[in-house]
């Protein structure tokens, strides 16, 4: 029987179209926390 992995706790730094996806995919199987800059801060 093959063994499941449990789930990570995972961050996905920026918001931008790859963090988002990423974000996404990875949401499907682990718990994700999403960081984004503040757009005016800079």
């Amino acid at each position: 029987m093959p063994q499941v992995q449990p789930a990570q706790r995972i961050a996905v730094v920026g918001t931008g179209i790859s963090g988002l996806a990423s974000a996404w995919l990875l949401s499907q199987q682990h718990a994700v926390t999403l960081y984004a800059m503040p757009f005016n801060t800079w």
